[in-house]
């Protein structure tokens, strides 16, 4: 199985809306928006309302970290990287007659907060779960390409689905293939990647089509014509930008982390492409790598004083190995 990207080389993510947002006893998110103001980083303050540019990784780093039954994390995460999911959830490749209870009933609930004369197009509000449905989906597709890239098999992929997709499965006829040795499981994984990106990029990535933008006189003005995507289409970009470029996936050496990433985020903030260093990377941030390089060197000192203890005849403090952040 080949995955035919179009275009093939990585697409600049856009910023996204991000405005203010008011978390309800109920679960609510309502947000309300001021003027634009153009940004270049989130280094700007986090009440800063209007476009945003999305970190990089976030798909594999903030998103993975977010607690999902936390409704006051998903507020914060909402309020600094922008809203999860559309109005209609037409970036879902779900079929209204065929969509799952769970999905039924977060919409449900939607629509009973409805103001007279309201929509659900034109709604000022989420819901935290609204807002977890579409982390599930973000993180189940990283989840299998990345059980696909590393040659894994599609049944660790199935165990740990969460998303109201259906997990990827092996028809039956392949099923009985691979049993009899004529498809290995890697091609069943193959196939099953074939099956889901195709449909879950078409839904979520229709913001980002060729287009062209009418730039006003005035600075703070947003070009006519941009692309009006969420942070799911963004979110989404990211993994397909990966995907298109073969990235490589690591896994950070640091023992109290081991997250998976591409590249290191530096202490200096985003950096331009051509000096991103990919190989011997081996820590996903400068944070973990002066962590890792620090208990190494502790480590190192304890065994050489239980070295210098055990030559003496007598027991060393501070047995085994430093495994503090």
């Amino acid at each position: 199985m080949v995955l035919m990207h179009w275009p093939p080389a990585p697409i600049l993510v856009p910023p996204v809306r991000v405005d203010e947002v008011d978390l309800t006893d109920e679960g609510f998110l309502e947000f309300s928006s001021t003027a634009y103001r153009r940004a270049e980083s989130l280094d700007d303050a986090p009440e800063w309302v209007g476009l945003r540019t999305v970190p990089e990784e976030l798909y594999l780093r903030e998103l993975v970290d977010l607690d999902l039954e936390d409704s006051r994390a998903i507020a914060e995460f909402t309020l600094r990287y922008g809203r999860l999911g559309v109005y209609d959830w037409a970036d879902l490749p779900v079929e209204r007659r065929r969509w799952p209870a769970e999905l039924r009933a977060v919409d449900a609930l939607l629509k009973r907060h409805l103001r007279p004369g309201e929509t659900l197009v034109d709604r000022r509000f989420s819901h935290v779960e609204e807002v977890a449905v579409h982390a599930r989906v973000v993180r189940d597709a990283t989840r299998l390409w990345t059980a696909y890239r590393e040659g894994r098999d599609l049944s660790g992929v199935v165990a740990d689905w969460e998303s109201i997709l259906a997990p990827p499965t092996v028809a039956d006829d392949l099923r009985h293939e691979v049993q009899r040795h004529k498809v290995s499981p890697e091609e069943s994984l193959a196939r099953a990647v074939g099956d889901f990106f195709p449909l879950l990029f078409d839904a979520a990535l229709r913001p980002y089509h060729v287009r062209v933008e009418a730039r006003s006189q005035a600075a703070q003005a947003i070009p006519f014509g941009f692309p009006q995507g969420n942070l799911f289409s963004a979110l989404c970009l990211q993994l397909r930008n990966h995907m298109a470029e073969n990235a490589k996936y690591r896994r950070c050496r640091n023992t109290t982390c081991g997250r998976l990433f591409v590249n290191k985020r530096s202490s200096r903030g985003a950096q331009p492409a051509a000096f991103k260093r990919r190989k011997g990377v081996e820590f996903c941030s400068d944070a973990c790598m002066w962590a890792q390089n620090k208990r190494d060197r502790r480590n190192e000192l304890k065994r050489s004083a239980q070295d210098r203890s055990g030559r003496n005849g007598s027991p060393s403090k501070g047995e085994g190995d430093d495994q503090e952040a």
